[in-house]
């Protein structure tokens, strides 16, 4: 992530779908949402690995909490070697992603993560 001086905006580049180029306008209403105010600064974020095409929704709030970082909102380098799974509403609210315990377990035998970081979340394990 890269915050300069310029037009304001974000980009995002690295071969990004039109999903993921619109992340940008996602991830810019759900901080403006929640209090944080952005700068009228330009903004790129680049997608590694360069080569590989990304799709879908699934970067909103990495991007984010990218973001976050770069504007001295949160510490830097408090999430590396993290794993952070959650959906980024418009609202900026992080709800939880169903079905994926079995990729935490996974995710969790990796010599590269240390945490995860989930949402809030309540199972109802009984049917009403």
């Amino acid at each position: 992530m890269v915050v300069s001086s310029g037009l304001p905006g974000l980009t995002v580049v690295g071969l990004p779908d039109a999903a993921v180029s619109e992340a940008g306008a996602r991830v810019r209403s759900a901080l403006k949402l929640t209090g944080v105010t952005l700068p009228p600064r330009r903004m790129v974020v680049n997608l590694s690995p360069g080569d590989l095409r990304k799709s879908g929704a699934g970067f909103d709030l990495a991007l984010a909490l990218a973001l976050l970082e770069a504007l001295g909102e949160i510490p830097a380098g408090c999430l590396s070697r993290s794993l952070v799974v959650g959906e980024l509403s418009l609202a900026g609210e992080v709800r939880p992603v169903r079905g994926i315990v079995s990729s935490l377990a996974l995710a969790a035998t990796d010599p590269g993560v240390d945490k995860i970081v989930v949402p809030g979340c309540q199972f109802d394990l009984l049917p009403d």
